[in-house]
């Protein structure tokens, strides 16, 4: 367990680290605009006393400062911390948990959202908490949903700072890096139609990631995504996505759905149940036949829960990677989508047509739905329809 010596350590590293400190801060930043609070902070819990360690605030607001504390007894904070009070509250005036406080009627607060910061030992660090004089009727769920992916953040930059050597200076570096992407909004997802074969009307859309204002590391958006993964960053990537998909069903009529590609590292480490509701049954997260899953077990825990909630699973890329009919066999998905490499061209090569036909008599065996992606021609369309493909993505370039 870490001592507070060991806390105060890494507090200071971070604050003395540029790249960890412009994080937090754009984390901070993005997270008051986006919910429209005056005043964004994280705070650090030291013997008795909330300090504000990070402090973003509206222009013209200036209520706390960095470096200044409190008591923490008679904070929000602490009584969210003891669950005593709940984590998101619209208008603290009218809620009977925090009425009492001082804060409350003198500030005053009106919308308050904060969050614990738990490290991997289970200490609490702080909280990582956003609030404003006035009430934000709006704030919901997946409000919530953010502010906790935000401090799940925080608690990734503190724990990283504890790694010594030149390693942790590159991986910080890399973090700085990656997450810059996201909180300045240079990650966005485009619509990809996915149409019914016999009828040609649109039953759904993919969301493809696209990167504006790439960087010399980072112009593939599929290459960003993993390292994201790979750097314990699926909270900003989770955001995104999940964002992106509430934002295009509300573009969709009530039979349609939208797909997203996915890892299993993403799977595992973000919460998509959090932000979901009446949306579930809409949502299709794909899966690549090309990602490697180690633990199947806890992954298809995982995938139940989203099941249950409706949320639907794909394996796409069938057939193009190493795992072949095991993820189909493994997950059970409702979809399976015929990698683009084995459609394009499928009306002349029987190796093709060949695998097509395996494909179909597996996928109906095991209850799954095939697709197909990346149709590049008029011949490949009607022979997949003649096949019995029923979906199916055309190529951008077709």
């Amino acid at each position: 367990m870490a001592t507070s010596r060991d806390l105060n350590n890494t507090l200071e590293q971070v604050l003395n680290s540029g790249a960890s400190a412009e994080v937090i801060g754009h984390l901070l930043r993005t997270a008051r605009e986006r919910l429209r609070m005056e005043v964004g902070f994280v705070s650090e819990f030291i013997d008795g006393m909330r300090v504000f360690r990070f402090v973003d605030s509206a222009p013209g607001v200036n209520l706390i400062a960095p470096g200044g504390a409190d008591f923490l007894a008679q904070s929000y904070c602490q009584r969210i911390v003891d669950e005593r009070a709940p984590q998101l509250i619209s208008d603290a005036r009218t809620c009977s948990a925090v009425v009492d406080l001082k804060a409350t009627q003198l500030l005053p607060v009106g919308a308050h959202i904060s969050v614990p910061i738990t490290l991997s030992d289970g200490h609490v660090f702080g909280t990582f908490c956003l609030f404003s004089r006035y009430a934000v009727p709006g704030l919901n769920h997946r409000s919530l949903a953010l502010v906790r992916a935000f401090a799940e953040m925080v608690a990734l930059l503190l724990e990283e700072r504890r790694v010594a050597g030149a390693e942790h200076e590159q991986n910080n570096t890399a973090i700085h890096h990656v997450s810059t992407f996201f909180t300045e909004h240079r990650v966005s997802f485009s619509p990809s139609s996915i149409v019914d074969l016999n009828t040609k009307e649109e039953i759904g859309t993919e969301l493809v990631p696209a990167i504006s204002q790439p960087s010399p590391l980072f112009s593939n958006p599929f290459l960003l995504l993993r390292e994201a993964d790979r750097l314990g960053l699926s909270q900003l990537s989770g955001v995104a996505m999940m964002e992106s998909s509430l934002a295009a069903l509300t573009h969709l009529s009530a039979d349609q759905f939208v797909s997203m590609n996915v890892t299993p590292q993403l799977i595992m480490q973000f919460d998509f149940n959090q932000w979901l509701r009446s949306d579930c049954s809409r949502l299709v997260l794909g899966l690549s036949e090309h990602d490697i899953v180690d633990d199947y077990t806890s992954l298809k825990a995982r995938l139940y829960r989203l099941k249950e909630s409706g949320v639907r699973i794909a394996v796409v890329h069938a057939g193009a990677g190493f795992a072949s009919m095991r993820h189909i066999l493994q997950l059970q998905p409702e979809f399976v989508k015929l990698d683009a490499d084995l459609t394009c061209g499928i009306y002349k090569d029987k190796g093709q047509q060949a695998m097509l036909e395996a494909l179909m008599r597996f996928c109906r065996s095991q209850g799954s739905i095939l697709m197909a992606e990346g149709i590049c021609s008029d011949e490949d369309e009607a022979y997949l329809r003649t096949a019995g493909v029923g979906f199916a993505q055309f190529d951008s370039a077709s």
